[in-house]
């Protein structure tokens, strides 16, 4: 069977992730699924407060760093054990999510050097400073997510769209001119079209 040629870039690496959202866009616009198409927006331009964050942007690895003095030693970006945080731990923990936009996530990878995509946590300095018997005394704390962080976000982004790139193709035929023949839009077809996206894409339980 003939694949799409976005179906095959994608695969290939031919283009980036914030592409093929857009394409995707387009072509799943005669759907109206509203649900669906607040995903795609959210993942192009960034979730907001309001969002309900999928569960592959929460619990992302990361290496808290920080800088100060440890004894009467000055240190600069060392790690910091997160029991050192002590009864604040699940704040911490509710602060490891990143809700940037595919396309900051995208240079990130290619900026390793110099990015700093990350959680500020330097309101947490005099509970580390309490904790750790004034031992450690912190002028800034850094949540660091790294390399790994942004291409687990990638990858689960990529093979929803994927997967759903394939189901649309098998419904309703090559996918190039990024719409579907009027004559194949079934509303019957369509809501259970719709129905089996969303199954893929919220596969994590989020809605919108």
């Amino acid at each position: 069977m003939r694949r799409s040629k976005i179906i095959k870039d994608i695969v290939q690496n031919n283009k980036s992730v914030s592409t093929a959202l857009q394409e995707f866009l387009v072509i799943t616009h005669e759907l109206d699924n509203k649900e669906l198409n607040r995903w795609i927006r959210n993942e192009l331009t960034g979730y907001n407060s309001e969002d309900e964050l999928p569960s592959y942007r929460k619990n992302l690895p990361n290496t808290i760093l920080y800088s100060g003095q440890n004894g009467l030693t000055n240190v600069n970006n060392l790690p910091l054990p997160i029991q050192y945080f002590g009864e604040s731990k699940e704040q911490i923990v509710n602060l490891n999510f990143m809700d940037s936009c595919i396309g900051e996530i995208e240079n990130a990878i290619e900026n390793t050097k110099d990015c700093n995509m990350g959680r500020n946590l330097t309101m947490f300095a005099g509970i580390i400073s309490k904790n750790t018997n004034n031992q450690i005394t912190c002028f800034n704390i850094f949540m660091k997510f790294g390399n790994n962080a942004f291409e687990y976000i990638l990858s689960n982004v990529r093979v929803k769209i994927i997967d759903s790139l394939l189901l649309l193709e098998k419904k309703f035929g090559i996918l190039d001119e990024l719409y579907f023949e009027e004559d194949k839009m079934i509303p019957d077809k369509t809501d259970k079209v719709n129905k089996q996206i969303n199954s893929i894409i919220f596969s994590d339980g989020a809605r919108y």
